[in-house]
């Protein structure tokens, strides 16, 4: 029996790296998946993933800066499955080693939308679905906001606006048997390898501050503990942040 047997989850970005890595454990756990993200020949892969392992997944094309396709996807997860149980805001743009004096305009609004109003309106879309039965939305901030690194000033500050919402989500839709948690991710996934590539120094930099020395394995090590604050073990967990990276950040 899984710890997410019965339950919905919608996933967003999760055609890859950690999006990819809760996806395929959540359908190991038992819930059935619908994996939301732009491209649909990398998205349908995975959902052959899930479904090769005797799970249940479907794929949902969707720009996370357009709400009315999010609002599409959401219905697409409701008239598949007819209900969702557990909202990922995963996906989101990742800007890294951008000057505080060099950060512009454009760096602020990509992040802006892709990270802040893309889980803004997620969970304005799905709450409503889960208002009569509760629902557990989990959310994804970051380290370099946190602890404020260097060259994170458009990344890390969108994440604390995340960290923001979560707070203000979880007073408000606790009524409702809804909870709402914030992850801190250190996961070694292609955007973690891109990022070594272009900014080498940052990210030695970075895991030189894991006590650690590591980031970690997204499925085994990063999704597990996402899966419990989807799960019903975390029916009196709330509006808490949840940084699994090694010890690299404590929040304070």
């Amino acid at each position: 029996m899984g710890k997410l047997d019965g339950k919905v989850a919608l996933v967003t970005g999760a055609s890859r790296g950690l999006g990819k890595a809760i996806a395929v454990y959540f359908a190991k756990e038992g819930a059935s998946i619908v994996v939301s993200a732009r491209k649909e020949d990398v998205a349908v892969s995975v959902v052959d993933e899930i479904k090769k392992i005797g799970g249940k997944a479907v794929f949902s094309k969707c720009d996370i800066t357009d709400r009315g396709q999010i609002k599409a996807t959401v219905k697409q997860t409701i008239d598949t499955y007819g209900k969702i149980d557990i909202l990922v805001n995963n996906a989101s743009a990742i800007l890294h080693g951008i000057p505080l004096m060099e950060t512009t305009f454009e760096n602020m609004d990509t992040m802006w939308k892709t990270s802040v109003l893309n889980t803004l309106y997620h969970i304005q879309e799905c709450v409503p679905y889960m208002k009569e039965k509760g629902g557990r939305i989990i959310n994804f901030c970051s380290g370099t906001g946190i602890n404020g690194d260097i060259g994170a000033c458009c990344y890390g500050s969108s994440k604390e606006a995340v960290r923001g919402i979560t707070k203000v989500a979880a007073r408000e839709l606790a009524e409702y048997g809804i909870t709402v948690n914030v992850v801190s991710p250190g996961a070694l996934t292609e955007m973690a390898a891109i990022f070594k590539e272009k900014h080498p120094d940052m990210y030695a930099m970075s895991v030189a501050k894991i006590p650690m020395n590591r980031l970690g394995d997204p499925e085994s090590e990063i999704a597990p503990v996402i899966a419990f604050l989807a799960s019903d073990d975390a029916c009196f967990v709330t509006g808490q942040t949840y940084c699994i990276d090694g010890g690299g950040t404590f929040v304070r």
